[in-house]
């Protein structure tokens, strides 16, 4: 049985724009995808998040071409994995390296004062 909280990022394809406009368009979120496009073929694509049984429901779909661009779970965690390596671990400024403190002389550079 499909899993309603698993999401995919999916593109779908057809060559008249009016099959595209057929699908359900208020169970997919589309926002900030750029909407339908015109394709350099002339065909129209439209891209989305869908849910696992939203995605089985439309994938036979008549005239309309389903094409599954990523697992919304697999992207998270490769993000968070990414973003694990990135962040450093203890304090930067303890001991040799600390934030200077007081007081500091502007110096121009070849200034020998």
């Amino acid at each position: 049985m499909p899993s309603q909280d698993k999401k995919y990022r999916v593109r779908f394809r057809a060559s008249k724009l009016e099959a595209l406009h057929e699908l359900p368009l208020k169970e997919m979120d589309i926002g900030c995808m750029g909407g339908f496009r015109k394709q350099d073929d002339g065909s129209y694509a439209l891209e989305g998040v869908v849910s696992e049984p939203v995605l089985e429901k439309l994938k036979d779909r008549p005239g309309v071409r389903t094409e599954i661009l990523a697992d919304l779970d697999e992207e998270i965690e490769r993000a968070s994995q990414i973003k694990d390596r990135q962040v450093g671990e203890g304090n930067r400024y303890k001991g040799e390296n600390r934030i200077p403190r007081g007081l500091g002389k502007k110096v121009r550079e070849g200034d020998r004062r």
